[in-house]
């Protein structure tokens, strides 16, 4: 792809048109704009994928389809965001306000994925506090102490037999 196709895909992501744009400084403000509209929506995919895979063990292949039409969902907003008229205060305010809600969303994701680890080891621990005082898991541990006990007297008997059975044949080699 030529660097002209690139920067005309660019200043229409930045909401231009290549061939309404006359001024060089318009264009580079567009292309810019572009970029950003780009990797906005490539950073709203990564973190929702990063997000989704944390969260579920569903296959990669599917999260990364549902997670693509997120991304591209986030970069036709901004697309819109950048192509609106700058006219009135309103408008800045409106988009401005979207872009703020899209940026909330996103970096609610990229909460998920940092603090996910964090939350599922405090999950387990919890969950584990709370087994332990459960009536079931109270009377197995019970049962476990009790089952311990008769294994070891057992063991003692059997050390006590073997002794004796030692003692019996020492016996009767005399």
């Amino acid at each position: 792809m030529s660097a002209n196709r690139i920067a005309e895909t660019l200043t229409w992501l930045g909401g231009g048109e290549w061939r309404e744009v006359g001024e060089r400084h318009e264009r580079s403000m567009h292309v810019t704009a572009g970029v950003v509209v780009l990797f906005g929506a490539v950073l709203a995919w990564l973190v929702s994928t990063l997000a989704i895979t944390e969260a579920t063990h569903a296959p990669m292949a599917v999260i990364v389809a549902l997670t693509l039409v997120f991304g591209l969902l986030v970069g036709a907003v901004s697309r819109a965001i950048a192509g609106g008229p700058t006219r009135s205060w309103s408008g800045v305010v409106g988009r401005a306000a979207v872009a703020v809600a899209v940026g909330a969303v996103l970096g609610e994701l990229a909460a998920v994925v940092l603090f996910s680890g964090s939350i599922d080891r405090l999950l387990d621990e919890r969950a584990a506090r709370t087994a332990d005082s459960t009536p079931a898991v109270a009377q197995a541990s019970a049962e476990l102490v009790r089952t311990r006990q008769a294994r070891t007297a057992l063991d003692a008997a059997v050390d006590d037999a073997g002794r004796q059975r030692d003692e019996a044949l020492v016996v009767a080699r005399c």
